[in-house]
């Protein structure tokens, strides 16, 4: 059974990323609209690539946190956030309410804690989860069921990282992440490190003896110009790796309900963007999301219904044979290769044919017979190649064709 997708996003740390990573842009009457864009990208993103059965946004709490209580100076270098930002967090709010996305914050913690503790959650309820972040502290959730998506470059440019990814790139596991940040410091936390301990260097410790607790552990064995430099800060090193570990079990709940779309959610969602004149992200948005629009929210949509047939397998054993058995009923005929015919002629290269509930896998020399006699009758997929192959027959059009029929409904 396949796991079930939960997508969190921190959504400052991305509206920040945003911000900063994004080209300025603003309304005609003036208002700042860069980091929103980014944000709105990013969702469509995730709902046409992921495809999340749960959504949920964490937010920061306004006020100090837990970690400030034991370190008053923790992200004390943090400059102060620019007019032109506060006014796009103020209506990313507004916005997120708009597409009916669960929002939690929690007065004492950051969002990382809140999504640390959301992916928990979701692992012991079966789900498979993809944190959206700017921040690579998030990195240190990454095991087998929690990946990371993070920014490369402004925006829709993004990395995933799962366990091996995490393992490329710092040399070791995710579990590792607190004590490697314990080792070089944070400056964007204010979180002080080891003076003289590089990222090579944290990286060599790490490698070779583990975690800070093991480091210290086994210090008599640790290289004297490494040692000299970790002796005079091992609280300090240990504070560090504290104030770095984000918290798994904050106070906070989540009912994992499937997302989904209103007709007033729409409208407002839709009314929301083209406030922003985000013309072409409006334009996307109700197809993009058709999958969680509610039966009757939006004209034309319907509910999706996704149903699993039983098929039986009917044995065919010569194209008349065929012929007989499908005789003048409509058929779905799906040719296993589109390719050139084999080295070893195209017998070889077989099809699908199916008619009710029964299905039959033939050569595809024999599907295209019957194709060519009745192509009126059949259901298939790319049946421009099936027309190709059947030249000098009279080409009546296909009964119908499902990727011009996806084509159709989702041109982009």
């Amino acid at each position: 059974m396949s796991r079930k997708r939960l997508v969190i996003i921190d959504g400052y740390s991305l509206l920040f990323r945003a911000f900063y990573g994004t080209r300025y842009l603003s309304t005609s009457d003036g208002r700042p609209t860069n980091a929103l864009f980014g944000f709105t990208s990013m969702l469509l993103q995730l709902f046409q690539d992921v495809r999340p059965d749960a959504l949920v946004v964490a937010l920061d709490a306004p006020g100090d946190t837990f970690r400030h209580a034991e370190y008053a100076e923790y992200k004390g270098t943090r400059r102060e956030t620019p007019a032109e930002l506060i006014s796009q967090l103020n209506f990313s709010r507004e916005l997120i309410s708009d597409l009916n996305i669960p929002v939690i914050e929690r007065v004492g913690y950051e969002a990382d804690d809140v999504t640390g503790t959301i992916s928990r959650m979701g692992e012991e309820n079966g789900y498979e989860t993809t944190i959206v972040t700017g921040d690579l502290d998030a990195l240190q959730l990454v095991d087998d069921w929690v990946k990371v998506m993070t920014t490369r470059k402004g925006v829709t440019d993004v990395v995933v990282y799962g366990i091996e990814e995490v393992k490329e790139r710092y040399g070791f596991g995710p579990e590792y992440i607190p004590d490697y940040k314990a080792l070089v410091g944070d400056s964007s936390d204010n979180i002080p490190g080891v003076p003289g301990i590089g990222e090579k260097s944290a990286t060599y410790l790490i490698q070779k003896f583990g975690s800070v607790e093991q480091i210290i552990e086994n210090l008599s064995e640790v290289e004297e110009k490494y040692r000299k430099k970790l002796e005079p800060g091992l609280d300090q090193m240990k504070k560090s790796k504290w104030l770095a570990t984000i918290v798994c079990d904050a106070p906070v709940t989540f009912d994992f309900q499937p997302y989904q779309l209103t007709a007033e959610h729409v409208r407002r969602a839709k009314d929301a963007l083209l406030s922003l004149e985000f013309r072409s992200q409006a334009k996307r948005f109700e197809t993009v999301l058709a999958p969680y629009i509610l039966e009757g929210a939006a004209s034309g949509q319907g509910e999706i219904v996704r149903e699993v047939v039983e098929a039986t397998e009917r044995k065919v054993s010569s194209v008349g044979e065929l012929l007989d058995w499908v005789k003048d009923q409509p058929f779905a005929l799906i040719p296993e290769s589109q390719a050139s015919p084999s080295l070893f002629g195209e017998d070889q290269v077989a099809a699908t044919v199916a008619v009710g509930k029964a299905a039959a896998r033939v050569p595809v020399k024999w599907a295209d017979a019957r194709f060519c006699q009745r192509p009126g009758q059949a259901l298939a997929r790319a049946s421009h190649h099936l027309t190709h192959r059947s030249q000098g027959t009279e080409t009546t059009p296909d009964r119908f064709d499902a990727t011009l029929a996806a084509y159709v409904l989702q041109s982009n």
